[in-house]
């Protein structure tokens, strides 16, 4: 998938937040450690620091969400950062977007923090982002 391809898709998905445009695509991408999970109804961009992963984003055609299609995107995504040696990866997740804090508390991840004001959706007021964290076992 292209990064204006991404930024398409990111555009569509994207309620809560901003969506980003194809050159933070192709940005992230050259980022020290990226890690990206990539199938024909999503993806997900992340990178690993040391023994740390972070997911930057996560997106799914609105299409084909409520097919589960998120939830192996994230599956692959922590398999790939535990087999590079992540121990643990941290998210933020809108306060606001209920399926997708229940698809991450599914997968394992705890609330560790609040961020206040974090997402500036536009036309709606901003929304908390919940920082959440999944423990990865060795």
């Amino acid at each position: 998938m292209t990064a204006a391809e991404m930024a398409k898709l990111h555009s569509t998905a994207m309620v809560h937040g901003t969506a980003w445009g194809a050159d933070t695509f192709q940005d992230m991408r050259a980022e020290t450690g990226h890690v990206e999970v990539v199938s024909p109804h999503g993806f997900v961009l992340g990178r690993l620091i040391l023994d740390e992963a972070e997911i930057h984003t996560i997106a799914v055609d609105p299409k084909a969400q409520g097919q589960r299609h998120g939830e192996r995107l994230l599956r692959d995504f922590v398999a790939q950062v535990r087999e590079r040696g992540a121990s643990l990866v941290f998210l933020e997740v809108s306060e606001q977007n209920a399926p997708a804090r229940r698809l991450y508390q599914k997968l394992g991840f705890e609330e560790v923090g609040r961020r206040e004001n974090y997402y500036k959706p536009t036309n709606r007021a901003a929304e908390d982002a919940l920082i959440l964290r999944k423990l990865l076992n060795s």
